[in-house]
């Protein structure tokens, strides 16, 4: 019985320590200065060449796990989760200018854009019919002196308070 309770609170002052290193507690990230909301949880990313942390929202994470994987065939790492929150960090310099134009000879879509900052754009895809199909966000990022070029997916179809978390998520991003 005595082995028992030992074993037992040794188990939980184990469990305790290994939470209070947890990174989705609420407070400041160790080494990082970043304060960690209690929606927040911290992933690391060790792709080469995308090393880097980004904070995701929980409340997403709470009813889909967050999928962070490198497409080698497109060159491109994907942070996604579900079908409501889907980035492409891509390492390496894309003209922004360039995508916008072309997405502007779409004979299908409707494009508007927003310059949200340097190189950086907010963007609505609208059918014919004059129905808003999608919210959109493409930019490029300087993340520890390389440059990034993020977008959300081109499938997704996200309303704009998913492309508001996606941007938060955006901005969360550090080099590691």
């Amino acid at each position: 019985m005595e082995l028992n309770r030992h074993f037992l609170v040794s188990l939980m002052a184990i469990c305790m320590i290994g939470l209070g290193s947890c990174s989705d507690k609420a407070g400041s990230i160790e080494g990082d200065g970043r304060e960690l909301g209690h929606d927040d949880s911290l992933f690391v990313i060790t792709e080469p060449g995308f090393e880097m942390s980004i904070v995701l929202p929980k409340t997403l994470i709470a009813d889909e796990p967050a999928h962070i994987d490198y497409d080698e065939s497109l060159g491109h790492l994907e942070i996604s989760i579900g079908d409501n929150f889907n980035l492409q960090v891509i390492d390496d310099v894309i003209d922004v200018e360039a995508e916008k134009s072309e997405m502007q000879n779409d004979q299908f879509m409707t494009f508007t854009f927003h310059n949200v900052g340097a190189k950086q754009y907010d963007y609505q895809s609208t059918l014919p019919d004059g129905k808003v199909h999608a919210h959109h966000y493409m930019g490029h990022h300087e993340i520890g002196g390389s440059p990034y070029f993020i977008r959300t997916s081109p499938d997704g179809e996200f309303t704009a308070m998913q492309l508001d978390r996606m941007k938060k998520a955006i901005a969360s991003i550090q080099k590691k």
